[in-house]
């Protein structure tokens, strides 16, 4: 299913969407992102947010979808099912270490076979 492209026209528009729709303090989000609220207000809403603070909104929202704050289409808030977590990651490394354990293991056991088979069709 597509979701329709949202009403907000640019990225400070979407950011202060995303700010009161989650319940935060404006001055805390600024602050913690390291901009002021004058960014935000006036002719300033219609300058361009820069890669930095960007970079700042998405590590204190994981959660906040970031193709949906560029472009203003799809999902606001990304479901646990669409975020890689390092927690994801380290479940993910350790299946794939107990699988390579059991592919090697399988690996021995059919050697071990096809050396018994080998041998049988010698006698």
């Amino acid at each position: 299913m597509q979701e329709k492209r949202n009403k907000f026209s640019n990225i400070k528009e979407r950011v202060m969407f995303f700010i009161e729709n989650q319940g935060f303090k404006k001055y805390e989000f600024f602050e913690k992102i390291n901009v002021t609220s004058a960014n935000f207000r006036g002719n300033a809403s219609n300058t361009p947010l820069n890669s930095k603070t960007i970079e700042n909104i998405i590590s204190v929202c994981p959660n906040l979808n970031l193709y949906w704050l560029i472009t203003g289409e799809g999902k606001m808030i990304l479901g646990e099912e669409d975020i890689t977590s390092e927690e994801k990651i380290k479940e993910l490394e350790e299946t794939n270490s107990l699988l390579k354990d059991s592919i090697a293991t399988k690996n021995k056991l059919i050697e071990a076979l096809e050396e018994r088979i080998r041998i049988l069709e010698k006698k």
